[in-house]
């Protein structure tokens, strides 16, 4: 599932499910041509582990699936059984 492109906002983080493993991308910037600055870290969180990324707006809302806090994790999406 991919999100619209005009839902992307600067500043926010979002869970991108198009590779071998989900990443974070956080938006640093969008471009008034149409791309975004990004930087993006593995699903768990090593310091200083971010790598940085340009790419279309829409093509980062196709690979985006939600919006996800900054110190996302697999573990943190588990939720305890009722």
């Amino acid at each position: 599932m991919s999100l619209p492109p005009e839902s992307i906002e600067q500043g926010r983080c979002y869970l991108a499910d198009n590779r071998a493993y989900p990443q974070v991308r956080q938006v640093l910037h969008i471009h008034s041509d149409g791309r975004v600055l990004y930087r993006s870290r593995p699903p768990r969180p090593v310091r200083d582990r971010w790598a940085r990324g340009v790419c279309d707006l829409k093509a980062f809302a196709l690979a985006a699936t939600r919006e996800v806090p900054y110190d996302w994790t697999p573990a943190s999406d588990k939720q305890l059984p009722v």
